[in-house]
């Protein structure tokens, strides 16, 4: 029997070790946060959840599946965790060379002016299934229910980005209705319109 958890600040505290856990092993070890520890991770989590709109947890018969964490202002989150952690990142950045130049990159391309683009507000921030139970459906089925609760808040669409050499989750995604929105050196940013008119 599926069942969904709805995150709070209050209830996320007990799920986080298991947030933590599933990103660690599911995420590709190119993605920035895969270098934190897990209790560097429990922190980011904690920081996203409570600047989320909608954060979700699933489990299967009582086994942990995956989690979501979206929002409109889900970067807040982001930029909370990052000044609670400067040195912490600077030392990450600086003993892996890779990711600091590109944090470099990533700077210096705000500088440069940008043609209008439709990047949706609305933001899937972070999805993860547990890496034992990947290629079994739980994904599509996350994505589902996250636009069931969409539906019902009357969201027309949301995004996200992806790293384009994460070939795996770009196809995941066009599987499942996103449409390339923007293209960045290393980024491809998605969007997948869930209601065509309200």
């Amino acid at each position: 029997m599926e069942s969904i958890i709805l995150l709070s600040n209050s209830i996320s505290e007990f799920y986080l070790g298991e947030i933590a856990r599933m990103h660690y092993t599911a995420y590709s070890k190119k993605h920035f946060t895969s270098i934190f520890g897990l209790d560097k991770l429990k922190e980011y989590y904690k920081d996203l959840i409570e600047s989320s709109d909608l954060s979700l947890f699933f489990l299967d018969n009582g086994v942990s599946v995956g989690f979501i964490v979206s929002g409109e202002h889900i970067s807040k989150g982001v930029s909370i965790f990052i000044n609670k952690n400067r040195f912490y990142i600077l030392f990450k950045l600086l003993t892996h060379p890779r990711f600091l130049i590109e944090k470099m990159i990533d700077t210096m391309k705000t500088f440069i002016p940008k043609a209008e683009t439709q990047v949706s507000k609305y933001r899937l921030m972070s999805i993860a299934v547990d890496s034992k139970l990947q290629s079994n459906g739980y994904g599509k089925k996350m994505l589902d229910d996250l636009e069931n609760y969409l539906v019902k808040d009357l969201k027309k669409s949301y995004g996200l980005s992806v790293r384009k050499e994460n070939d795996k989750a770009v196809k995941f995604y066009e599987r499942n209705g996103f449409i390339k929105e923007l293209e960045t050196t290393d980024s491809y940013y998605f969007i997948k319109n869930i209601i065509k008119s309200i």
